[in-house]
Order: structure tokens, then sequence, then C-alpha cells
């Protein structure tokens, strides 16, 4: 794996085992806000959710580098509006690849970044074969 600067200026992986890019290379945070913030309408229901004080469910198959989830909490802290975040992923990415693709910078809440590579950690020992151990 190899990181890739996109259009957008932020941060992306080349995947040498499934070869393509984890996000588009015209800018990962671009694609990421407009494909699953707005276009799956996850604004829309937080702001709805946070005027009727309930909480929001997001299901993510494949969790890649945890861009979605990373500004999915980042709009949600902004809006006050709790988020219920379950992902999965089969070859999760080491905490310390995340921590070089510096997505806390676009963040309102850099310490969601921080946060989650500490959550990463354990999770290397868990799949000896994953990219994460690699």
């Amino acid at each position: 794996m190899h990181i890739i600067t996109t259009g957008d200026g932020s941060k992306t992986v080349f995947s040498d085992r499934y070869q393509p890019t984890y996000h588009s290379t015209h800018g990962a945070v671009t694609e990421s806000k407009t494909v699953f913030i707005e276009g799956s309408g996850l604004s829309d229901y937080l702001a709805v959710a946070c005027q009727e004080e309930r909480s929001v469910r997001v299901l993510e198959i494949g969790f890649g580098l945890g861009l979605n989830f990373l500004l999915s909490a980042d709009l949600a802290m902004q809006q006050q509006t709790q988020l219920e975040y379950v992902a999965i992923e089969h070859d999760p990415v080491s905490a310390s690849l995340m921590c070089k693709l510096d997505y806390a910078k676009w963040l309102v809440h850099p310490t969601l970044a921080e946060n989650l590579q500490k959550w990463l950690e354990p999770l290397q020992t868990l799949a000896p074969d994953s990219p994460a151990r690699q």
C-alpha cells in the first residue's frame, strides 16, 4: 500500500493487493462528502434527528480508511446528534497508516481521528493476515 495525495489535497491509499485506490484520486474528502454524506441523505437525517432529539444509525459495509466514519461522526458532533455507527471491514488498515493520512485536519473535531487510531491498534493483533499487520 502506498499513500497518494488526491485532487482536493486529501490523501488516499493505493492497494497493491486489490489494485485500485480506496477513494477517488480527484478528491478523497470531496468524494466522501458528496457520495456518502450528501448522496445518502445522512446530513439531512442528522439535522432532523437533532430537532427530534433522536439518534441516527448507519451501517457501512467496507470501513476502508475510516474517512466516511470520521466525516459522519464529525458532522453528528457539530449538529449535537447521537450517531450509532456500525462498520464491517475484512482487511482493516493499520493505525500507523491511518495516522499518515492526516484526516484530522479535515475535521472540526480532530480528536476523532486520534481516537479512531487508538481504537484500531488492538485490532491489529486479531487478524494476523490483514494488511494492518503488513
